[in-house]
């Protein structure tokens, strides 16, 4: 699990990167009893905060509350399950999600819900941090699968394979399996990152690649002469990615994106799509995302098949 815990630092690193456009956000989705939510609660850090359930309603009551001072160092949601979410209405998710996408990107000065309005004196913007399934996610006519909402986040999937999965049945035979393990990230202080140019160029085809994939994912357009138009372009995501160099190197202890944490962002990028690629397969031959292309997904999850997707 050692590139999803990496994935999960490295998004909240974000929140201490000075330099940035908005913190991370990533969308984490993989089968049920693979360990993303067990995963996600692992983690500990100043301005994260966990959270099981959540409504739009609740969400900006919740920052309404905070102190100023509270608000400035707040800066990543994690939800380990969005089980949740999927049961709600369609009504109520969309306003969800419409809500974690504007505190995602442009961020809430004033905001009025439910007859309430709030004020906050500065602009206050959230990464998030979502664990889910493809059963949840729904197919193409999903709420999820909005092209607004998915562009925001960088996506991660993975799978285990079978020989992992031996692993596993034994490991939970130990009875030492239930000592819970934390994971503290002790950072407390933001710092400026450099990314070189040169860095920046090259990721590119990772972009294009990953801009390619959630347009093939995402549901199409109930406008017929808006389905066929084509969506990618990618700015958002290159400067998400531009953001996850400089907290990788923030989380590795460096100021400066250097070659090594390309070349470690390469390895990660391996499961920065909807392909569910096995998580332990360390020796898989990379392939150059410019060859790659997206898969056409099938409207319902292999393993729900039988359960059409009403999301």
């Amino acid at each position: 699990m050692e590139p999803l815990s990496k994935h999960i630092g490295i998004c909240l690193y974000s929140g201490f990167v000075e330099n940035k456009p908005r913190d991370l956000s990533t969308l984490i989705i993989a089968y049920p009893e693979r360990g993303k939510s067990t995963e996600a609660k692992r983690f500990k850090a100043i301005g994260a905060t966990e959270v099981q359930d959540l409504s739009s309603w609740g969400l900006l009551k919740k920052l309404a509350r905070m102190l100023p001072k509270e608000r400035a160092v707040f800066h990543h949601l994690i939800v380990p399950d969005l089980e949740k979410l999927a049961s709600r209405s369609r009504r109520l998710k969309e306003e969800l999600l419409s809500t974690i996408r504007i505190l995602a990107e442009e961020g809430f000065t004033k905001s009025l819900v439910k007859y309430q309005w709030y004020d906050f004196p500065d602009r206050v913007t959230v990464g998030f941090i979502l664990c889910t399934t493809p059963e949840d996610i729904g197919d193409r006519r999903s709420a999820f699968r909005s092209y607004s909402f998915l562009s925001r986040f960088i996506p991660f999937t993975y799978d285990f394979s079978d020989a992992l999965k031996i692993d596993i049945m034994k490991f939970v035979e130990r009875e030492d399996r239930l000592a819970k393990t934390r994971v503290y990230l002790k950072r407390e202080e933001g710092a400026h990152v450099d990314c070189a140019d040169a860095h920046k160029t090259e990721l590119d085809k990772y972009v294009d690649a990953i801009a390619r994939e959630i347009d093939a994912f995402s549901k199409r357009s109930s406008i017929p002469t808006l389905r066929g138009k084509q969506r990618k372009f990618g700015v958002r995501m290159k400067e998400n990615l531009i953001t996850y160099l400089k907290s990788l190197a923030l989380y590795d202890g460096c100021t400066s994106v250097r070659r090594r944490h390309l070349e470690e962002f390469k390895e990660l990028f391996h499961f920065m799509n909807f392909q569910f690629r096995d998580i332990d397969d360390v020796n898989v031959e990379r392939a150059d995302p410019v060859s790659r292309q997206p898969k056409k997904y099938r409207l319902i999850p292999k393993e729900g098949r039988g359960k059409r997707g009403t999301q």
